[in-house]
This record gives C-alpha cells, structure tokens and sequence, in this order.
C-alpha cells in the first residue's frame, strides 16, 4: 500500500506492515494524518477620505481585507476592531456584519469563510459612514486591528488612516447697494 496526499494534512505515521505479501489473516495498515497548521499572508487596508472640509463633515470609509490561507482546510474567523477617535454623533451606513460598542468606541465587524484547496483566498469590503461629534484636532486619525483566527492560530494585521480636517472661516455680511449693514456680520467655522 502507499500513503495518499489530502489538502491541508500532513502523514504522522504509519501504523502496519506497507508492504509484504497477503496471507489468509486480515492485515491493517493505517496513515495517519494531522492537520496543518497553515500559512496566512493578510493585509488590512482602511480606504477613506484624504481630507474633509468641516469638523462636522461625513467620513466615509471602508476596512478592507484580504487574505490568503494556504495548506489548511477548515473555517477562518475574521474580526476587525476599528479605534473611533471621536464620539459618534450618527453612523449613516454600518455595514451589517459589524457592531458599534458605544463604551469602547470601537466598530467590530466580523465574518467566517470556510478554506480548502479550491477556496483559500479571502477578499472582503466592510463600509463605513459616520460623522463625529466634537472633534478637536485638524487630523483624524482611526487604526484598525484584523484578526484572523484559525484553529488555535490567528494571525494579526494593522492599518490606519488620517484624514485632515480643513478649517477656515466664512465671514457672511448682509448690507444694502449704499453699503448700509443690515445685521451683524456672522462668522463660521462650519
């Protein structure tokens, strides 16, 4: 007999004589296999915005993932932890695989996929749009943690993306043709 080659296993030992001649007593051969621990190559990118004109202004993003798993057969879990770097006043799209945790201020998106030799490759989009409340700083600047999990294996990536806020003021004055004001200047930052 000889040993057979499985995707994502690798022969231990074997257990029986492999070779020899048949006799009229039943002769047990066993392989056996163990599981492979896999290799990951991944990569977390956070796409966004480069700047924004306001400290009010919507920041729309995506974490995106990619991943490749290789010798190994079974479910991966992904878990993508985003670092908000400011109160959210509204999200106005969540994507549906991820949860907000008001008390750590962090976006949690997980997703599983299942790998095996046709199917080892991972690319995966979460999307993000939220608008901050009281920021302070002329850069936002938000990380993002991936954790790729699999059997007793995960595999950890990071990523960040600052956006700059823009500030500046508007000064709006209303006054007649003969230049006459009618009401106070009014200034924003807005």
């Amino acid at each position: 007999t000889e040993e057979k080659t499985f995707y994502g296993y690798s022969l231990d030992k074997i257990e029986g004589n492999t070779s020899g001649k048949y006799t009229e007593e039943k002769t047990e051969v066993k392989y056996i296999y163990t599981k492979n621990a896999g290799e990951v190559t991944d990569e977390i990118i956070k796409n966004g915005l480069d700047k924004v004109t306001s400290t009010n202004s919507q920041f729309d993003y995506s974490l995106d993932y990619s991943a490749t798993v290789d010798k190994f057969v079974g479910e991966v879990t992904l878990e993508l932890i985003d670092e908000l770097p400011f109160d959210v006043k509204e999200f106005i799209e969540l994507d549906n695989r991820c949860t907000y945790n008001e008390e750590t201020n962090t976006i949690t998106c997980t997703e599983t996929y299942e790998i095996n030799e046709e199917s080892k490759t991972i690319n995966d989009s979460f999307k993000i749009s939220v608008k901050y409340e009281n920021v302070t700083s002329e850069k936002v600047t938000n990380k993002v943690t991936a954790n790729l999990t699999y059997d007793k294996n995960t595999e950890t990536d990071t990523d960040e993306k600052e956006t700059v806020v823009e500030k500046g003021s508007l000064i709006v004055t209303y006054e007649t043709i003969d230049g006459i004001e009618l009401s106070s200047p009014i200034e924003s930052t807005e």
